[in-house]
């Protein structure tokens, strides 16, 4: 399969699940007491995978050349920055990453206390969904910091 073909494949891939993601939240504002912080996550995905086509659409081959492919990044040094240099979008990444890591831990916690039963069962889906979500946000925050290293000068 061409180099092409697989990111075109890539990107309908994510289209799919904004698409899926649309719809869960769609039925999740319908019911009568809906979970916005599910609703919340929901969006933030949408997002990251917004700037994963973007990214694709960028790769797609007829560029000049690979350089003109990567989007360029403005490291800064910041005070109070997880990591300096560092980029707008790496620090935010950090940021939603650490975010859904207590997430994580609030869920652990909840579910060492709980009985079997319908509650139960609901926060374990929870835990799935944010564990998914934790995988997809460290995914985005590692490629952001390899973007970073790539456009700082060779010492």
């Amino acid at each position: 399969m061409g180099r092409s073909k697989k990111i075109r494949k890539h990107i309908a891939g994510r289209e799919r699940q904004i698409e899926l993601h649309k719809e869960k939240i769609a039925e999740e504002q319908a019911k009568p007491s809906p979970d916005w912080t599910l609703i919340r996550k929901w969006e933030k995905d949408i997002a990251i995978f917004q700037r994963e086509i973007e990214e694709l659409i960028a790769r797609l081959p007829g560029k000049l050349s690979e350089e003109d492919d990567m989007p360029k990044i403005a490291a800064t040094t910041k005070e109070g920055a997880v990591l300096n240099p560092t980029t707008d979008l790496l620090e935010l990444a950090l940021q939603e990453l650490a975010e859904e890591c207590a997430h994580a831990l609030f869920l652990m916690s909840r579910l060492r206390r709980l009985p079997p039963g319908d509650e139960r069962e609901t926060l374990e889906g929870d835990l799935h969904a944010s564990l998914s979500h934790l995988r997809m946000e460290a995914t985005f925050a590692l490629k952001e910091w390899d973007k970073l290293i790539d456009s700082l000068p060779d010492s």
